[in-house]
């Protein structure tokens, strides 16, 4: 092939190449991350008894850092360029520990106070799209169980927030959201000490042998 022709071929092909490049670039969007801003509530969880949290669980929307949007009864989607900074199940962790794990406002818990273990559940994180409406929703099932394995709870609740968003697009979604997790910590936090009221009392091993016949 004489030089000139090569040359020829090679121009067109290396400017196509260099549009192709920059129109793909072009088309890759930013990916856009997305924090919560909570102020954990002030709780007066009864001194005698300590929570420690066990476990926060969720189902696959909620383990991943993509903003999960529900646009039907059955169908939850995840979007890829609009993202939590983490997951949600480990931001709820985050904020049940800031509440169970701050000093009660009731008193100091004795070293030997008996330990109440939460297990929460993350049923919904999302972005709620009904036509041009769109919600946060957030619920959370929280539950107390005694210390040990293979105990049954003896207290659970759901607690359940929806907030209007203000603006169309996840931004404004992930603020509705927001909103609608400072609902639910508030609710969890208020019905916190009555829950550990109701943590079963142990009694100690000499006295119930004692009281047998």
């Amino acid at each position: 092939m004489r030089p000139f022709v090569a040359r020829a071929i090679a121009a067109p092909l290396a400017l196509a190449l260099a549009v192709g490049c920059s129109m793909f670039a072009r088309k890759i969007p930013q990916t856009h991350r997305y924090q919560l801003v909570t102020t954990p509530p002030q709780v007066a969880i009864p001194p005698d008894a300590r929570i420690e949290l066990r476990a926060v669980s969720g189902g696959a929307p909620y383990q991943d850092t993509g903003l999960a949007v529900q646009t039907s009864e059955y169908r939850i989607d995840s979007y890829r360029f609009h993202r939590w900074v983490a997951p949600p199940t480990d931001m709820v962790a985050d904020r049940l520990r800031s509440i169970i794990y701050a000093p009660s406002s009731a008193g100091e818990t004795p070293p030997d106070a008996p330990t109440a273990v939460l297990q929460a559940e993350v049923q919904a994180f999302q972005q709620v799209q009904t036509g041009s409406q769109s919600s946060g929703l957030v619920t959370i099932q929280t539950c107390l169980y005694p210390a040990g394995i293979f105990q049954r709870a003896f207290w659970c609740q759901t607690f359940s927030k929806s907030t209007a968003a203000s603006a169309e697009g996840p931004e404004a979604a992930t603020a509705a959201i927001n909103s609608s997790l400072n609902e639910v910590l508030q609710q969890f936090a208020s019905a916190l000490p009555s829950a550990v009221s109701a943590m079963p009392k142990t009694v100690p091993q000499r006295a119930s042998a004692a009281a047998m016949p």
